[in-house]
């Protein structure tokens, strides 16, 4: 009986670092996801609004709002700089187009299961009028277009969490949506 209990003793131990070893060997294989693999399903996008304001007599700050929506079951940390890849998506191709010009704001706190609010920023040359009357409100309103032309949206990638956070350009075709607001 002893050398019975010994052998199922023996095989138990091996049984279970077999599979131990096939455990972690499986668990690394899909903790790799492909380099070209984005999670697009954890944080969701939705346009706000868009709000132009005076960043110097020959400028113009224009800010695209999103709500962004945390479904990913954990908190989150958004942060702007070299770790955040902003591209914009070409309405007339889908494509996804290089933005350097367009950037975050400020860094955002997602809690899981939260609605966050968002700014991207750019600048556009713009000379601001001494006052708005209706020639400056078409200068503002063609400047506003321009800038959203063929711009359909954004997307972010954030390589430190493989996150894709897809910011649809709902806004309205001609610029009528933005709202002006001076230093």
């Amino acid at each position: 009986m002893g050398k019975k209990v010994a052998f199922m003793a023996v095989l138990i131990v091996a049984l279970a670092a077999i599979g131990i070893t096939a455990g972690l060997v499986a668990r690394s294989r899909t903790s790799k996801a492909p380099s070209g693999t984005w999670n697009s399903n954890a944080i969701a996008g939705s346009f706000a609004a868009i709000h132009v304001q005076e960043a110097d007599s020959a400028n113009a700050a224009i800010l695209f709002l999103f709500d962004l929506d945390n479904r990913s079951g954990a908190d989150y940390t958004l942060t702007g700089g070299p770790n955040l890849i902003v591209m914009g998506r070409l309405k007339s191709t889908g494509s996804l187009s290089p933005e350097s010009k367009y950037h975050l704001a400020s860094a955002v706190f997602l809690p899981a299961g939260n609605r966050t609010r968002i700014t991207i920023e750019t600048s556009q040359p713009f000379r601001w009028p001494a006052q708005m009357d209706a020639g400056a409100e078409a200068q503002f309103r063609q400047m506003v277009t321009r800038s959203i032309s063929d711009l359909g949206g954004f997307v972010l990638f954030d390589p430190a969490t493989h996150y894709q956070i897809e910011l649809p350009g709902s806004w309205p075709p001609t610029g009528e949506g933005a709202s002006v607001t001076s230093n």
